[in-house]
């Protein structure tokens, strides 16, 4: 049988036995735009490689780490001749939190 006849939703499910899938859940990939379907006189057709074709589409990636110990490949790592930084939020939080309370020391004062 071609990869590309017509099967009703629940035939095409025979093809791929023991996965879970159900009628509904073919559905919702569907509407989720991973699987072509064809509506036939009121019947709804897919085929072999459209469900592969699904498959496909729903793979996952896995993410790359965004933090932790092991440096990023493509993030060259400091070294100490390079002129490190000092300045962060953080540093100026806390300047800006001092001129704050130095002028209210002096609005008291005054």
């Amino acid at each position: 049988m071609s990869d590309r006849v017509p099967l009703r939703l629940k035939d095409a499910l025979a093809l791929f036995p023991g996965l879970g899938l159900t009628v509904a859940s073919l559905r919702v990939e569907r509407d989720k735009g991973n699987l072509m379907t064809m509506l036939v006189a009121g019947k709804e057709f897919t085929t072999r490689a459209a469900i592969e074709e699904m498959f496909q589409k729903c793979a996952v990636t896995p993410k790359v780490q965004g933090s932790g110990s092991v440096p990023n490949s493509g993030t060259p790592a400091a070294t100490s001749a390079e002129k490190k930084s000092s300045s962060s939020a953080m540093d100026h939080a806390r300047s800006a939190l001092a001129s704050a309370q130095q002028i209210a020391q002096r609005l008291k004062s005054a």
